[in-house]
């Protein structure tokens, strides 16, 4: 992941933000500071309080984000960073931001600041506006690998593969509803990269390895339901033990 983000930073092709999602909490905000950390010190680690051109929101006592907070965040990012390159906004627990809330940060992210970068840390992304959710990337966090998956990198792309095999079903839905809703288009690739890791596997494969491959020939049939098939493939594909 930290050689994923310095390409990007060094190619200038940094996202302005970004959803981190998945189970493990404690993986994401290690991830995210980490990231802080990179464009502010140059060191891919979580410096927290010493950080200075970064603004941390979290839910209150009332275990909320109001617009309050979104507007501190567009104060914050109004004003060009001294230190570094960036000014960056983590909100924690995103979920918790109010309907309000999320209609000022999407505000906020429709036109931002070029050297803005918003970065939500949040459980179950479909608790996110789905228009916040189609104009940030997204990273998912597996609870069973080390590695972040981000959608755009064939190397990642195929850890991605080998978490969902890995996971529970809900978290195989927020892969898949993730697919989908990449503007990449990248269904039939996803699929390849299941099977690949399937005929890796062997031992106790082999059903799934075959309903698999029917899933790749339905899905270049004219009018098919993606996410339907993706689904069915979840449904028919046992939770496979990490290797």
């Amino acid at each position: 992941m930290e050689q994923k983000f310095r390409r990007l930073i060094k190619n200038n092709r940094l996202h302005h933000s970004y959803i981190f999602f998945g189970a493990e909490s404690a993986k994401k905000s290690t991830l995210i500071h980490s990231l802080a950390g990179l464009l502010e010190r140059g060191v891919f680690a979580p410096a927290y309080n010493e950080l200075k051109e970064t603004l941390l929101i979290s839910p209150t006592d009332k275990n909320s984000i109001g617009i309050d907070d979104v507007r501190n965040i567009r104060q914050f990012l109004s004003r060009r960073p001294i230190f570094c390159l960036w000014r960056i906004a983590i909100v924690e627990r995103a979920e918790c931001m109010t309907a309000q809330a999320q209609h000022a940060l999407l505000k906020i992210s429709e036109e931002p600041p070029e050297y803005a970068l918003i970065l939500l840390a949040v459980k179950d992304s479909d608790t996110l506006l789905s228009t916040i959710r189609s104009r940030f990337q997204k990273i998912y966090v597996s609870s069973i690998f080390d590695e972040a998956e981000v959608w755009g990198e064939r190397g990642e792309d195929v850890a991605l593969a080998r978490a969902f095999l890995c996971e529970e079903k809900r978290a195989r839905s927020q892969i898949i509803k993730t697919i989908i809703e990449d503007e990449r288009e990248w269904v039939s690739e996803f699929i390849s990269m299941i099977i690949w890791e399937l005929r890796g596997r062997k031992k106790n494969c082999s059903k799934s390895l075959a309903f698999a491959l029917k899933i790749q020939e339905r899905i270049h049939q004219t009018g098919i339901n993606k996410r339907l098939q993706l689904e069915a493939l979840s449904g028919e594909i046992p939770r496979i033990t990490a290797q």
